[in-house]
């Protein structure tokens, strides 16, 4: 727990920076990007993918969410 909310501390910083130089909070070439790596550290140990996948899908949601607080006046 102690580790999301340090994401999510972070993710407020990240959404004021990139709201400060008019930056969108989306990136999918950098979530298609992670995703791929996750996938992989995923089945090198051997892990369920689609779950990984899944759980981390609802942590970027999170820290986007957070950053995109930070677009609205």
């Amino acid at each position: 727990m102690q580790l999301l909310a340090e994401r999510q501390r972070l993710s407020a910083a990240i959404g004021e920076e990139k709201a400060r130089c008019g930056q969108a909070v989306t990136d999918n070439v950098r979530e298609a990007a992670v995703m791929s790596r996750i996938r992989q550290m995923a089945q090198e140990l051997g892990l369920d993918g689609t779950a990984i996948e899944s759980i981390y899908l609802h942590i970027i949601a999170a820290s986007k969410s957070v950053q995109g607080q930070k677009e609205q006046p």
